[in-house]
């Protein structure tokens, strides 16, 4: 055995036990003892991203969030190392991939409540160019970053890639897409009822966002309230850049028999 080999299989076995540590931090319902467990994790390996997930996850610091995620990404990017190319275009389907995508999404969705837009996005957008098959579905949650932030025709790029979604996202996107460009009129009128038979429950969460759960459900039930709550936690901002769209959607909702 070379030199070179002793290492990757040393580097490889203090990974794995760093692995183990992560499963245990997992099942640890104590912070302290799970933030204990992930840096005894990162001194078997650095290389460990879970382990900085952990840690990022643990932390009320936002700053140190963004450190430990951005550290999660490197560490998972370097264990991947000559076959990332190749992976690329199916890349959830090798299992080594996942800590790195998870590890991408948390950075993004970090960045961007951090206030980093363009930053998120594009870890979003590089997710999706690694994965189109995007089993982590960040397509919607890419879409409500770019209907904040009126990236239209970058919308309409990711609406044409994903035609066959049946996520109650894609029809309330179009919906608000077509508000955003030609306001509110009767022309609306077949988006309006795609998307409440898409979801029903979506416009009582958009007109009274007070309804909302303070946490995000663990489950999606396609068109149950679930499936709205997920959706209005992440769009709401986008719409109420157009008050006249809510009042407008309570209107023609209260006209309906839903």
């Amino acid at each position: 055995m070379t030199v070179i080999d002793f290492t990757s299989r040393l580097k490889q076995s203090n990974l794995s036990k760093a692995q183990e540590l992560v499963y245990e931090a997992h099942a640890t319902t104590g912070v302290r003892k799970r933030v204990q467990l992930a840096k005894a994790a990162l001194e078997l390996s650095p290389l460990c991203a879970e382990a900085y997930e952990i840690l990022g996850h643990s932390t009320s610091s936002q700053k140190k969030a963004l450190e430990f995620y951005e550290k999660a990404v490197l560490a998972a990017e370097e264990l991947l190392s000559d076959g990332f190319e190749e992976m690329k275009g199916d890349f959830w389907s090798f299992l080594e991939t996942r800590p790195y995508m998870r590890a991408k999404a948390q950075l993004a969705d970090e960045l961007w409540a951090a206030g980093f837009a363009e930053e998120s996005i594009k870890h979003y957008n590089d997710m999706i160019e690694l994965n189109p098959n995007d089993n982590q579905g960040v397509r919607y949650i890419l879409a409500s970053q770019l209907l904040s932030l009126n990236k239209l025709e970058e919308l309409d790029d990711l609406l044409k890639q994903y035609t066959t979604d049946c996520d109650a996202t894609w029809p309330y996107t179009r919906l608000l897409l077509n508000i955003k460009r030609h306001g509110v009129s009767q022309q609306l009128e077949p988006y309006l009822l795609q998307a409440i038979k898409s979801n029903k429950y979506v416009p009582t969460f958009l007109i009274d966002p007070a309804q909302l759960p303070t946490e995000l459900p663990v489950f999606i039930s396609m068109g149950g309230e679930s499936e709205a709550v997920s959706y209005v936690a992440y769009n709401l901002d986008a719409w109420q850049q157009h008050p006249e769209a809510l009042e407008w959607l309570e209107q023609s909702v209260a006209n309906m028999s839903v």
